[in-house]
């Protein structure tokens, strides 16, 4: 048996390896593998960010070419067996990264909006074709049904929003819910993008909304039902204010000037998955909106 050392391991997938016994591989990427343990995800790689479901790697060797969707784990005590292809992975000593808490907001809600935009538009410069970033069109720019049906379902969600209707938002959400293919659908990032933000302002002292983690709630559930597990958690996590690093970082660099969000990071949200950093981006991006 082959052992492999977990340097980094996330908080959501601490709190999974604690409480799973055994699980499958979910899908096998150029990146990494997905792990899923009832209805919890978990992803392997080597590659160097941070996000709370990550077990980072300190090598590779041959695993992700061995690993096959459906081989089955074995978990006990922060080791997790593949029995079939002969790898273990040892978490016994491995760092937990926690998500950090946002910081406070200092910038004015048109001033994020500035900020965002100018992302859009640097996004726009590399790949304007990429995940829903034809939301940041006009609707005369959409080419074709299904990007004006997404284009309706997203302006619909910030109206709703708006006026606290819960259940016109749900319909317009569940428009986007499982929309796109992928193991995260776009639709499913977009939702993932707009609820953190909200999560995350509240945590920041912003303007609470007493509804916002019912709605959240609700969603989530349908979520478990209706598309990957993979995204029902992002979802999940959302609700408590986590995601992947390189997000937590975008929205702090919205709510305070000083904290850069340089081309690199521009660049990673364009890498990012299929076209999970673009999608995201977009729910953050109407997040905005829904508060303006």
């Amino acid at each position: 048996m082959k052992t492999i050392r977990v340097s980094l391991i996330g908080a959501a997938a601490a709190e999974s390896m604690s409480t799973v016994s055994n699980g499958n591989v979910a899908g096998v990427t150029s990146k990494g593998a997905f792990l899923r343990a009832a209805d919890r995800i978990m992803f392997l790689t080597a590659a160097d960010y941070r996000s709370p479901f990550n077990l980072t790697l300190d090598r590779v060797d041959h695993l992700f070419t061995s690993l096959q969707p459906g081989d089955t784990f074995e978990v006990l005590q922060g080791v997790i067996a593949f029995p079939t292809r002969h790898y273990q992975l040892d978490s016994s000593n491995a760092i937990i990264w926690q998500p950090s808490e946002p910081v406070p907001v200092l910038n004015t809600l048109a001033q994020q909006k500035e900020r965002i935009e100018h992302l859009e538009e640097r996004l726009q410069s590399i790949d304007p074709q990429k995940g829903f970033l034809f939301l940041s069109q006009s609707l005369e720019g959409m080419v074709t049904g299904n990007q004006r049906n997404i284009y309706h379902g997203a302006y619909k969600m910030v109206q709703e929003f708006k006026l606290q209707r819960k259940e016109p938002f749900m319909a317009a959400a569940l428009k986007l819910l499982g929309a796109g293919g992928g193991l995260t659908p776009s639709g499913d990032d977009f939702l993932a993008g707009f609820f953190l933000y909200h999560l995350r302002n509240a945590q920041a002292g912003g303007k609470s909304f007493d509804f916002l983690a019912e709605w959240c709630d609700e969603l989530v559930k349908i979520s478990f039902e209706k598309t990957t597990t993979i995204s029902a958690n992002r979802l999940e996590y959302a609700a408590r204010g986590w995601s992947e690093e390189l997000f937590l970082l975008l929205i702090d660099h919205l709510f305070d000037t000083s904290i850069p969000f340089d081309n690199d990071k521009i660049q990673m949200l364009m890498d990012f998955g299929h076209s999970s950093g673009i999608d995201t981006l977009m729910g953050i991006s109407f997040a905005v909106d829904s508060l303006l």
